[in-house]
This record gives structure tokens, C-alpha cells and sequence, in this order.
């Protein structure tokens, strides 16, 4: 991802912890909102997030504000943004 600022690149065993379709969803949905300065951003995954992913993202300063899982099991997750920029 050249030199966009992803959260100091998240663990790798983060990264495989969900779908590859869903994390680069996640990853270009994130860098999108650090590049326009969003304090949060909503991203939606078919499969939920897992605890390992956004305790990688916790741990870089993205925090999960919450999760809302529909009848059909699309996860709409709120990420807090707050702090990041880009590189």
C-alpha cells in the first residue's frame, strides 16, 4: 500500500483472520477515511470481524465503536479513526 499510513500494518495473522475479500475491503475502506481525515468510519464485511483483527487494530489506535450484524450476516462495523493520519 506504498507509504498510506494502515495502522503501521496490522499482524499479518490479523490479516488472515477474516475473509482476504473483507480485510482489503477493510484496509481500503480505513485508508480512505485516515486519507480524508474522518474521525470514524462504518465498514461493512460479509463475515464478522474477528477478536484477533480489531484487537490488531486496537492495539494501533483503531478502535471498533460497535458492531450491528444483520438477519442475513452482513457486519456493519464503526471504526474510531481518532489520531490517525497519513504517513
Amino acid at each position: 500500500m506504498n507509504a498510506v499510513y494502515f495502522a503501521k500494518q496490522v499482524k499479518a495473522e490479523a490479516m488472515q483472520a477474516i475473509e482476504s475479500r473483507d480485510m482489503a475491503a477493510l484496509k481500503f475502506d480505513i485508508v480512505n477515511a485516515v486519507a480524508m481525515k474522518k474521525s470514524k468510519v462504518e465498514v461493512i464485511t460479509t463475515l464478522p470481524i474477528s477478536s484477533l483483527v480489531t484487537n490488531a487494530l486496537d492495539d494501533e489506535g483503531i478502535t471498533v465503536l460497535f458492531d450491528n450484524v444483520t438477519s442475513e450476516g452482513t457486519t456493519f462495523t464503526t471504526f474510531d479513526l481518532t489520531g490517525l493520519e497519513m504517513q
